[in-house]
């Protein structure tokens, strides 16, 4: 008899049904070979997602059935099959030219899935097929990435809801009744957090980009320099301290270049006026003067540009945190998946996941651990951007979770990250429909997929964690793909088409041009710019 090679298998369901029916036919029906040496056949057939499925079983005439159960479950679900047949025949690509060529790939492509569905079940010459199925694809296409998650889970454990329209319609009404309550929630939050600010609220109105550095605080009669029962004018420490000293003293504890107190920016205080000290004519506080000096220094200038880096509480801090943020435009994927969050009691929800190799310690967005109740711990760590040599340092919470493969219902892999308001927004994913060699691949992605907001940063400290060794060059106009306990997920550069409008970039944080602003903002604060601001630089 001829010799027969095993069939391979990479992780596409479209291709699942072919090869269990030769792999059963090659070695499963056969009753010389023992379970363990067939599980080791079937290891050997298998690649990408579909080998990561079976990964955790030990190679054991024991773990045989369990295997086959994993791969039938996972890749074999008729009702799986039927939805990516359907969903294929739907996007598939016009033939724009009339030639032999076109439109035979063109029957070809049609025939392929028509042929497939009819030996599933579902002729389409016959009433097998129902259009609510064929419409059912088509309105989930048009549904964010995040709600086509939800429908997902709802029809998970029955498949038959997967076709009922009625089902489908009150799902949908459900998230639209979900999305008004947060919004009516969020408004009537608002309304009060504004009537509260209007009752309680003395200090001036702010309407300038200086407010972010501004910090609103009641004034109270206790020293700002050293926490002393005192005002700052009797602090032995402030009137020991230089001019410069002071300079810096002040902008340390957020204090008026005027008046030298708290609740108010410099260029809004109701004191301000020329020093007078020797002659001076700068408009700030007398205890602020250099002597021999009328006109601004550069060592003033350069404190307000770099005070803000001075450590308050002077704290050593355990970690430093590298962020890297970039608004430069290129054709760049980024290292993203989607996963489940799992806290200890097994809540869960969907997040977005950047795997990035240059932050050091992994990040998770406030919301999402204040919704599912993380615990953990504070720590002092120091937060350095791109370009800064000093940084800033905070104090955040560490948190514990378990974040899970979305396709799966493994265990999943246990890490901590630290708390932060946000991390930085993706732009949207091109379609796969040019990258041929990545169709069969099980993504951590979606292709297409719009805009989002990362949730969780998987840093240094576990990225080696969730990646593996096997990778896949994509040559010059495609990712690389590399494979990992979420699935295969692409990055680096891309050729875009410039038709479709499509612009991939990375998130990096321009350093100088913040500096700047930085240093703009706080020569208004004090007090020392009374020019006019064109709408360039606005």
């Amino acid at each position: 008899l001829p010799r027969h090679e095993l069939p391979k298998f990479h992780g596409d369901v479209l291709e699942f049904t072919a090869f269990w029916e030769q792999f059963e036919d090659c070695i499963h029906m056969r009753r010389d070979i023992s379970d363990s040496a067939k599980f080791s056949y079937l290891r050997s057939s298998l690649s990408g997602s579909a080998l990561a499925a079976i990964n955790g079983l030990s190679l054991t005439a024991a773990n045989y059935p369990a295997a086959i159960a994993i791969l039938k479950n996972r890749f074999g679900r008729k009702d799986v099959v039927i939805q990516n047949h359907i969903r294929k025949l739907l996007e598939v690509e016009p033939c724009v030219k009339t030639s032999a060529e076109n439109l035979q790939v063109l029957h070809d492509e049609l025939n392929l899935h028509v042929r497939a569905l009819g030996a599933l079940g579902k002729d389409l010459n016959s009433s097998r097929i129902t259009a609510a199925e064929i419409l059912m694809e088509l309105f989930k296409l048009k549904l964010p990435i995040a709600i086509r998650k939800k429908w997902e889970e709802e029809i998970f454990t029955d498949e038959t809801k997967g076709s009922d329209l009625d089902m489908f319609f009150s799902f949908l009404l459900k998230q639209v009744r979900i999305e008004q309550s947060v919004v009516k929630t969020q408004t009537l939050g608002q309304l009060r957090l504004t009537k509260a600010m209007k009752t309680t609220a003395t200090a001036e109105r702010v309407t300038t980009t200086s407010a972010l550095k501004a910090k609103i605080e009641p004034r109270l009669n206790s020293c700002a320099v050293c926490n002393g029962e005192h005002t700052i004018f009797q602090c032995e420490q402030f009137l020991r301290a230089t001019p410069d000293e002071r300079w810096s003293l002040c902008s340390k504890r957020g204090l008026c270049y005027h008046c030298l107190y708290k609740g108010h920016l410099a260029n809004r205080c109701s004191r301000r006026k020329p020093c007078g000290e020797a002659g001076c004519t700068l408009n700030h506080h007398r205890l602020l003067h250099q002597p021999g000096t009328k006109e601004m220094t550069p060592m003033r200038d350069q404190i307000a540009a770099e005070d803000h880096r001075i450590v308050e509480d002077g704290k050593t801090p355990d970690h430093a945190v590298l962020l890297a943020k970039s608004k430069a435009r290129k054709n760049i994927l980024l290292q993203t998946a989607n996963a489940f969050i799992e806290n200890e009691d097994g809540e869960r929800q969907m997040v977005m996941c950047l795997l990035d190799s240059g932050c050091q310690q992994s990040l998770v967005r406030i919301k999402i651990a204040n919704q599912l109740g993380l615990k953990g711990h504070p720590e002092h760590v120091k937060i350095t951007r791109l370009g800064d040599s000093c940084g800033q340092h905070k104090r955040l919470q560490r948190v514990k979770f378990r974040l899970k493969d979305v396709r799966n219902d493994r265990e999943g892999l246990s890490m901590e990250a630290l708390c932060v308001p946000t991390i930085c927004k993706l732009s949207a994913n091109p379609n796969l429909k040019d990258w041929k060699y990545l169709q069969s691949f099980d993504l951590a992605d979606q292709f297409p997929r719009p805009a989002a907001e990362i949730d969780v940063l998987i840093g240094m400290d576990f990225y080696h964690k969730f990646a593996t060794n096997e990778t896949i060059k994509g040559g010059e106009n495609g990712p690389h793909a590399m494979e990992s306990s979420l699935g295969w997920i692409l990055s680096g550069p891309i050729a875009t088409n410039a038709d479709e409008g499509v612009v991939m970039f990375s998130e990096i944080e321009t350093e100088n041009d913040d500096e700047t602003l930085q240093k703009f903002w706080r020569r208004v604060e004090m007090g020392l710019w009374s020019g006019s601001i064109s709408k360039g630089h606005q």
